[in-house]
Protein backbone atom coordinates (compact mmCIF):
# COMPACT_ATOMS: atom_id res chain seq x y z
CA UNK A 1 0.00 0.00 0.00
CA UNK A 2 1.21 3.86 -0.98
CA UNK A 3 1.30 4.67 2.80
CA UNK A 4 2.42 1.15 4.46
CA UNK A 5 5.21 2.30 6.50
CA UNK A 6 6.53 -1.60 6.59
CA UNK A 7 7.97 -0.83 2.99
CA UNK A 8 11.56 0.81 3.10
CA UNK A 9 11.43 2.26 -0.40
CA UNK A 10 8.75 4.22 0.74
CA UNK A 11 9.89 8.41 -0.52
CA UNK A 12 9.62 11.12 2.01
CA UNK A 13 7.60 12.81 -0.36
CA UNK A 14 4.94 9.60 -0.18
CA UNK A 15 5.33 9.96 3.80
CA UNK A 16 4.12 14.12 3.69
CA UNK A 17 1.10 13.01 1.10
CA UNK A 18 0.00 10.28 3.34
CA UNK A 19 0.28 12.91 6.38
CA UNK A 20 -1.74 15.62 4.75
CA UNK A 21 -4.26 12.49 3.45
CA UNK A 22 -5.15 11.70 6.90
CA UNK A 23 -4.99 15.27 8.44
CA UNK A 24 -7.77 16.21 5.97
CA UNK A 25 -9.39 12.57 6.66
CA UNK A 26 -9.68 13.44 10.37
CA UNK A 27 -10.39 16.88 9.90
CA UNK A 28 -13.39 15.80 8.19
CA UNK A 29 -14.29 13.31 10.84
CA UNK A 30 -13.75 16.38 14.05
CA UNK A 31 -15.67 19.08 11.83
CA UNK A 32 -19.26 17.65 11.91
CA UNK A 33 -21.90 18.84 10.41
CA UNK A 34 -22.52 22.52 9.89
CA UNK A 35 -25.10 24.42 12.37
CA UNK A 36 -28.16 26.22 11.11
CA UNK A 37 -29.43 29.56 12.22
CA UNK A 38 -29.85 32.67 12.43
CA UNK A 39 -26.74 35.20 13.18
CA UNK A 40 -26.81 38.44 13.66
CA UNK A 41 -23.18 40.09 12.26
CA UNK A 42 -21.12 43.09 11.80
CA UNK A 43 -17.87 43.23 9.57
CA UNK A 44 -14.49 42.54 11.11
CA UNK A 45 -11.15 44.48 10.19
CA UNK A 46 -12.70 47.58 8.65
CA UNK A 47 -10.06 49.47 8.06
CA UNK A 48 -10.00 53.67 8.68
CA UNK A 49 -7.32 56.55 9.18
CA UNK A 50 -7.91 59.30 11.83
CA UNK A 51 -10.51 61.90 11.40
CA UNK A 52 -12.48 59.57 8.57
CA UNK A 53 -15.64 57.72 9.22
CA UNK A 54 -16.68 54.33 8.46
CA UNK A 55 -20.11 53.07 7.83
CA UNK A 56 -21.28 49.22 7.73
CA UNK A 57 -24.51 47.45 7.64
CA UNK A 58 -25.83 44.96 10.50
CA UNK A 59 -26.65 42.13 8.70
CA UNK A 60 -28.93 39.05 9.98
CA UNK A 61 -28.35 36.17 7.97
CA UNK A 62 -30.20 32.53 7.38
CA UNK A 63 -27.65 29.94 7.29
CA UNK A 64 -27.86 26.04 6.94
CA UNK A 65 -29.42 24.00 4.03
CA UNK A 66 -31.98 21.93 5.79
CA UNK A 67 -33.99 24.14 7.55
CA UNK A 68 -37.37 25.60 6.32
CA UNK A 69 -38.42 29.06 5.99
CA UNK A 70 -38.71 31.66 9.46
CA UNK A 71 -41.19 34.47 9.63
CA UNK A 72 -39.38 38.01 11.25
CA UNK A 73 -41.42 41.15 12.00
CA UNK A 74 -39.34 42.82 14.56
CA UNK A 75 -35.60 43.37 15.67
CA UNK A 76 -33.21 45.06 18.49
CA UNK A 77 -29.84 45.03 18.21
CA UNK A 78 -26.68 46.31 20.97
CA UNK A 79 -24.03 47.59 19.61
CA UNK A 80 -20.57 49.00 21.42
CA UNK A 81 -17.13 50.22 21.04
CA UNK A 82 -14.29 50.79 23.75
CA UNK A 83 -14.35 53.68 25.30
CA UNK A 84 -12.00 56.04 25.41
CA UNK A 85 -10.81 54.52 21.97
CA UNK A 86 -11.19 57.72 20.12
CA UNK A 87 -14.58 56.21 18.06
CA UNK A 88 -17.70 57.12 17.83
CA UNK A 89 -21.15 56.23 16.85
CA UNK A 90 -22.42 59.01 14.67
CA UNK A 91 -25.30 57.89 12.20
CA UNK A 92 -27.98 55.50 11.97
CA UNK A 93 -30.04 55.07 8.52
CA UNK A 94 -31.75 52.52 6.70
CA UNK A 95 -29.24 50.18 4.53
CA UNK A 96 -29.00 51.58 0.51
CA UNK A 97 -26.57 48.97 0.09
CA UNK A 98 -26.48 46.04 -2.09
CA UNK A 99 -28.14 43.89 0.71
CA UNK A 100 -31.71 45.30 1.12
CA UNK A 101 -33.28 46.27 4.40
CA UNK A 102 -35.01 43.57 5.97
CA UNK A 103 -38.68 44.74 6.25
CA UNK A 104 -38.26 47.18 3.00
CA UNK A 105 -42.15 45.71 2.00
CA UNK A 106 -45.26 46.70 0.76
CA UNK A 107 -47.19 47.65 3.71
CA UNK A 108 -45.02 46.15 5.95
CA UNK A 109 -46.11 48.98 8.79
CA UNK A 110 -42.15 48.67 9.27
CA UNK A 111 -40.67 52.29 10.04
CA UNK A 112 -37.11 51.36 9.13
CA UNK A 113 -33.89 51.41 12.04
CA UNK A 114 -34.64 53.74 15.23
CA UNK A 115 -32.47 54.22 17.47
CA UNK A 116 -33.29 54.38 21.69
CA UNK A 117 -30.93 57.75 22.49
CA UNK A 118 -30.03 60.11 20.15
CA UNK A 119 -26.66 59.62 18.83
CA UNK A 120 -24.08 62.27 19.41
CA UNK A 121 -21.10 63.25 20.37
CA UNK A 122 -19.03 60.49 22.32
CA UNK A 123 -21.55 58.07 21.86
CA UNK A 124 -19.96 54.69 22.25
CA UNK A 125 -23.13 52.78 22.29
CA UNK A 126 -25.77 52.36 19.94
CA UNK A 127 -29.09 50.13 20.40
CA UNK A 128 -31.74 50.18 17.33
CA UNK A 129 -34.85 48.57 16.96
CA UNK A 130 -37.77 47.83 14.78
CA UNK A 131 -40.61 46.85 16.03
CA UNK A 132 -43.63 48.15 14.58
CA UNK A 133 -44.58 45.24 12.60
CA UNK A 134 -44.62 43.22 15.72
CA UNK A 135 -46.68 45.57 17.55
CA UNK A 136 -49.01 46.49 15.42
CA UNK A 137 -49.67 43.12 13.78
CA UNK A 138 -49.99 44.57 10.49
CA UNK A 139 -48.61 42.33 7.54
CA UNK A 140 -46.29 40.95 5.39
CA UNK A 141 -43.19 40.37 7.63
CA UNK A 142 -40.05 39.14 6.25
CA UNK A 143 -39.63 35.51 5.31
CA UNK A 144 -36.16 33.83 5.56
CA UNK A 145 -35.25 31.63 4.05
CA UNK A 146 -31.95 28.68 4.33
CA UNK A 147 -29.16 31.01 2.35
CA UNK A 148 -30.95 34.52 2.68
CA UNK A 149 -28.89 37.54 3.99
CA UNK A 150 -30.68 41.07 5.08
CA UNK A 151 -29.56 44.38 6.26
CA UNK A 152 -31.10 45.56 9.56
CA UNK A 153 -29.20 48.84 9.97
CA UNK A 154 -26.55 51.27 8.12
CA UNK A 155 -24.17 52.35 10.66
CA UNK A 156 -21.43 55.04 10.20
CA UNK A 157 -18.46 55.34 13.10
CA UNK A 158 -16.10 58.29 13.50
CA UNK A 159 -12.59 57.89 14.30
CA UNK A 160 -11.24 60.50 16.33
CA UNK A 161 -7.73 62.61 14.66
CA UNK A 162 -5.83 61.65 17.80
CA UNK A 163 -6.76 57.98 18.09
CA UNK A 164 -4.34 55.65 18.50
CA UNK A 165 -3.44 53.22 15.69
CA UNK A 166 -5.11 49.74 16.49
CA UNK A 167 -7.59 47.28 16.17
CA UNK A 168 -10.56 48.03 18.15
CA UNK A 169 -13.66 45.91 18.78
CA UNK A 170 -17.07 46.51 17.09
CA UNK A 171 -18.59 44.44 19.50
CA UNK A 172 -22.89 43.13 19.48
CA UNK A 173 -24.30 42.85 22.44
CA UNK A 174 -25.31 39.17 23.21
CA UNK A 175 -29.15 37.68 22.48
CA UNK A 176 -31.49 37.93 25.30
CA UNK A 177 -31.44 34.05 25.70
CA UNK A 178 -27.70 35.10 26.78
CA UNK A 179 -28.50 37.92 29.12
CA UNK A 180 -27.99 41.04 26.38
CA UNK A 181 -30.51 42.67 24.61
CA UNK A 182 -29.97 41.64 20.54
CA UNK A 183 -33.38 39.64 19.66
CA UNK A 184 -35.01 38.88 16.60
CA UNK A 185 -39.41 38.06 16.86
CA UNK A 186 -41.77 36.09 15.04
CA UNK A 187 -44.97 37.73 14.08
CA UNK A 188 -46.01 36.70 17.55
CA UNK A 189 -43.50 39.39 19.77
CA UNK A 190 -42.04 35.57 20.46
CA UNK A 191 -37.89 35.68 20.46
CA UNK A 192 -36.46 33.75 17.39
CA UNK A 193 -33.52 31.45 18.08
CA UNK A 194 -30.12 33.84 17.08
CA UNK A 195 -26.56 34.06 17.67
CA UNK A 196 -23.87 37.10 16.88
CA UNK A 197 -21.10 37.42 16.03
CA UNK A 198 -18.49 40.63 16.75
CA UNK A 199 -16.31 42.30 14.10
CA UNK A 200 -13.27 44.73 14.63
CA UNK A 201 -12.30 48.72 13.55
CA UNK A 202 -8.90 48.77 12.08
CA UNK A 203 -6.81 52.21 12.74
CA UNK A 204 -4.30 52.79 10.18
CA UNK A 205 -2.91 55.50 11.31
CA UNK A 206 -2.12 58.80 9.57
CA UNK A 207 0.84 57.86 7.27
CA UNK A 208 0.81 57.70 4.03
CA UNK A 209 0.63 54.00 2.16
CA UNK A 210 2.39 54.81 -0.98
CA UNK A 211 0.15 53.21 -4.27
CA UNK A 212 1.29 50.43 -6.20
CA UNK A 213 2.53 52.79 -8.90
CA UNK A 214 4.74 54.53 -6.66
CA UNK A 215 6.32 51.42 -5.33
CA UNK A 216 6.80 49.44 -8.92
CA UNK A 217 8.90 53.07 -9.45
CA UNK A 218 10.59 52.56 -6.52
CA UNK A 219 11.78 49.01 -7.02
CA UNK A 220 12.54 49.97 -10.74
CA UNK A 221 15.19 52.23 -9.80
CA UNK A 222 16.09 50.47 -7.19
CA UNK A 223 16.86 47.94 -9.72
CA UNK A 224 18.85 50.11 -11.74
CA UNK A 225 21.01 51.36 -8.74
CA UNK A 226 21.93 47.84 -7.86
CA UNK A 227 23.03 46.78 -11.46
CA UNK A 228 24.78 50.08 -11.70
CA UNK A 229 26.84 49.12 -8.92
CA UNK A 230 27.43 45.69 -10.03
CA UNK A 231 28.66 46.98 -13.56
CA UNK A 232 31.06 49.09 -11.44
CA UNK A 233 32.45 46.66 -9.32
CA UNK A 234 32.97 44.19 -11.75
CA UNK A 235 35.00 46.75 -13.96
CA UNK A 236 37.14 47.50 -11.54
CA UNK A 237 37.87 44.25 -10.53
CA UNK A 238 38.70 43.26 -14.25
CA UNK A 239 40.67 46.48 -14.75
Amino acid sequence: MMCDDRSKKTSPFRKVLCGLFGGVLLGLFLSGPASAGLIISVPSGLSVTPGATVGFDVLVQYVGADSGPLDLAGYTVGLELAMSSGLQFTSLTSPTGSVPYVFDLPDSGAVGPTATDSIGSGVTSLIFYDLTSAASGRLPVRTLYPGDSYALGHVEVTVGTDAAPGIYALTLSPTVSQGGISDLNDPNGVTVLTSVESGSIVVRGSMVIPEPSSLLLGATGLSGLLLFALRRATGMHTA
